[in-house]
This record gives structure tokens, C-alpha cells and sequence, in this order.
């Protein structure tokens, strides 16, 4: 049974674990860090694949933040941004509780 409480925990655990790796990644390149100053540039490269694909919740947070803040996102695109954002991250929690579950500890 799908409750409020459960739904926090895996929430909580995708946006943990995709924040996690973000700043694990952040650690580990450093200035490198992959930066793009146009949308179609740069980004179909091995390492900002990888890391969009295990941090992708993380990192759409941040540039939703970064654009909310900066004013160019309206207040209905941002609402709708952050709704995807959860069930991205959603996605990502129930496959971490899967895989705590598959290990054999118990969640709840």
C-alpha cells in the first residue's frame, strides 16, 4: 500500500542518491565539470551523458533553481518543472528501494 509516508521516502531517497552522485561527480572532476554555453553543444559527450543520466533529478533541480532565480522561467513553467523533477526523482527512489529490498534490508 502506497501511503504519504511511502511516497516521502522514495522521493526522498531519488533526490538523495541523484544528489549524492551530482556532488560526488562535482568532486571528483572539478574543473572540469562539463559546461555548455549552447543547448546543442557539447552535450552528447560520454561523461555529461553518464552524468546526466545518474543525476538527472539533481541536476534538473539546478537549473531549474538557477533559471527561477535568474527570472526567466514563469511561475507556471516552474510548477510544472518541479513536477517532473519529482517524478523523475520518484522513479529513481522507488529503483533504490528496489535494490535495498532486493539486498535484503528492510525500508520500512
Amino acid at each position: 500500500m502506497v501511503n504519504f509516508e511511502t511516497i516521502l521516502l522514495i522521493l526522498a531517497a531519488g533526490f538523495g542518491v541523484s544528489f549524492l552522485v551530482m556532488d560526488a561527480g562535482r568532486l571528483m572532476v572539478g574543473p572540469a565539470w562539463p559546461q555548455t554555453t549552447r543547448e546543442w553543444q557539447g552535450n552528447f559527450r560520454p561523461v555529461p551523458m553518464l552524468l546526466a543520466l545518474s543525476a538527472g533529478p539533481a541536476l534538473f533541480v539546478a537549473a531549474l533553481w538557477r533559471m527561477w532565480r535568474g527570472g526567466r522561467l514563469p511561475v507556471v513553467d516552474c510548477a510544472i518543472a518541479a513536477v517532473i523533477a519529482c517524478a523523475w526523482a520518484g522513479c529513481y527512489g522507488v529503483l533504490v528501494l528496489e535494490g535495498v529490498a532486493f539486498l535484503g534490508r528492510s525500508v520500512a
